[in-house]
């Protein structure tokens, strides 16, 4: 088996599904399993840094479309550098109850935006750094990271939803079996990316679900 891309997962996938009239269901259940890697994975491959400015008198600053998880947001432009802290939307309107206009000192997220308070002043330079969607496969998008390190599980996946589809409580074993230990793989392969040889020590990490 040799999967490298969107139309080699799909002809295996078919063939070991061995019938036709599923053929037109293959999309659907690599959908549903890139919708699981979405809800399910944040691993290392999925960081990604992106720099935004707020406006200055205005509450919010839009997300990124691919947006999933938000691990850092800072001010880069004041010197030194700002980290904020991360509320619940209700805990920052509590924390900062009035409409006052400063630097930004906490965040939420909500709505598909960033909101601040306090609300700027100014312009201030953000960077954030978060956890970005899988791009999803599709003729025009062949390739990804994931089925570029990790096409079994991309196959495993998407028979794990085939074997759903079908009702067959057996094959639904088989291959949710090796679609977790997949996925733990990549995990595992993420948290010793993240580890430094020789001594290791605690790395902080705040992860802020939308």
């Amino acid at each position: 088996m040799t999967i490298t891309s969107y139309a080699s997962l799909k002809f295996e996938i078919a063939e070991w599904l061995g019938r036709d009239d599923l053929t037109d269901r293959i999309d659907t259940f690599i959908d549903l399993t890139e919708a699981d890697f979405n809800k399910r994975l944040r691993v290392r491959d999925m960081e990604v840094a992106a720099a935004t400015e707020t406006v200055s008198g205005a509450e919010t600053v839009a997300l990124p479309d691919d947006f999933l998880e938000m691990r850092d947001l800072r001010i880069t432009s004041t010197d030194p550098q700002h980290s904020l802290q991360w509320y619940p939307i209700q805990a920052l309107h509590e924390a900062y109850p009035y409409s006052g206009q400063n630097r930004p000192r906490g965040f939420a997220i909500s709505d598909d935006r960033i909101y601040l308070r306090p609300i700027p002043d100014a312009v201030y330079r953000l960077q954030m750094i978060y956890f970005e969607k899988i791009a999803p496969l599709n003729e025009i998008n062949a390739t990804n990271w994931m089925i570029e390190n990790d096409p079994e599980t991309y196959f495993y996946g998407a028979m794990h939803h085939a074997a759903i589809f079908m009702r067959n409580t057996e094959q639904i074993r088989v291959w949710t079996e090796k679609y977790e230990a997949g996925l733990r793989l990549v995990e595992d392969r993420s948290r010793k990316a993240y580890t430094p040889r020789g001594k290791t020590r605690a790395r902080p990490y705040s992860g802020y679900i939308t």
